[in-house]
């Protein structure tokens, strides 16, 4: 189903996305809203979803359930 509802810009350009298509597209706090404007002048936007931290979007690590440590210990050679 399709949804439509209006904003109005203010002097500074911003824009607030109305409670409802908010609530439809479940923008959360801390996402972006990307905009594309078509040859012809449509306008859409994109939610973007907010990620957090560098390694985020990593795969973990299994460890077959065994902690560790990211430092590992190492015996250090006998001097002569």
């Amino acid at each position: 189903m399709t949804r439509t509802d209006e904003s109005r810009a203010d002097e500074d350009g911003t824009v607030t996305v109305p409670e409802t298509v908010r609530e439809s597209a479940d923008v959360r706090p801390g996402d972006t809203v990307r905009w594309r404007v078509g040859d012809d002048g449509s306008v859409s936007a994109e939610i973007v979803r907010e990620t957090t931290g560098s390694f985020s979007g990593l795969e973990t690590l299994s460890t077959g359930g065994e902690p560790f440590d990211s430092v590992e210990a190492v015996d250090e050679p006998e001097e002569e």
